[in-house]
């Protein structure tokens, strides 16, 4: 744990929020160590790179959560705590679409929709 906050103290994605490999790292320690009942991880990368307009960026972000999940049931799967967990995701927004797809909120109606691939 001591290097990967070292890490995050010198690797930022934007202004002062920290990778969410390093997030999903602490968190995924801090599960197998302490078992919680309720745990809350949020992830910023693929937000960040979708309102700069990095549309390849936000696709790898996006696969890199594929992975952390795959991490997250495997884990589950070894602690033999699969059958019993509950895993929900959600996400705090959709996006607008075509060339609006970096934002979002009441002038972009599509962006009601959440989990859309672009």
């Amino acid at each position: 744990m001591a290097a990967i906050n070292h890490l995050q103290t010198l690797r930022h994605h934007v202004e002062t929020n920290r990778m969410d490999e390093y997030t999903f790292a602490q968190s995924l320690h801090y599960f197998k160590k302490y078992q919680p009942v309720f745990m809350w991880i949020s992830l910023v990368n693929a937000d960040n790179e979708a309102h700069m307009n990095h549309r390849n960026v936000y696709a790898e972000v996006l696969a890199s959560y594929d992975n952390y999940l795959d991490q997250l049931f495997t884990t589950l799967k070894k602690m033999r705590l699969d059958k019993n967990t509950m895993v929900v995701i959600t996400t705090d927004h959709g996006r607008g679409d075509d060339a609006n797809w970096t934002t979002h909120g009441l002038e972009y109606p599509e962006s009601r929709q959440t989990w859309r691939w672009l």
